[in-house]
């Protein structure tokens, strides 16, 4: 009779009659999407993270530990970045469900991976001879 986002409220008429009127309650949105918005956003930023250490694996020179500590650093940034962002985001009191942060979490993580591909292409492009923005500087001078 009625649907599974209904209940029945009981109230009292204008005769003391007990009345019972269907009341509508907004349905639960799915454990599955949560857990999967959750295990994309963490893929996301290990292959942000991941990548972030690629693109900058050849910069530091030091001792070990300075060495580790350095690389350890480049492949968490990503995840630090993506906390911070989502914490402000929490703020407001839409997005204080895990929904909403591990949504935050993934959109932030695609651009930063975005932008280590980028970051990344521009090394390799960098690294070759008589590349295009050799070509182009040496044009304009």
């Amino acid at each position: 009779m009625y649907s599974k986002s209904e209940t029945l409220e009981i109230t009292m008429g204008e005769n003391n009659e007990l009345k019972e009127e269907p009341v509508y309650q907004e349905p639960e949105k799915s454990t599955a999407g949560t857990v999967l918005w959750i295990i994309g956003a963490l893929i996301i930023l290990f292959l942000a993270g991941f990548l972030s250490f690629a693109a900058n694996s050849s910069d530091y020179t030091g001792n070990r530990a300075s060495t580790i500590g350095y690389y350890s650093g480049l492949f968490l940034a990503p995840f630090i970045f993506a906390g911070i962002v989502t914490l402000l985001f929490m703020i407001g009191k839409r997005f204080r469900n895990l929904r909403s942060a591990a949504k935050i979490a993934f959109f932030t993580g695609l651009i930063m991976l975005i932008s280590s591909l980028a970051n990344l292409g521009n090394r390799a492009n960098a690294n070759r001879p008589g590349s295009f923005i050799d070509l182009s500087i040496s044009k304009a001078v």
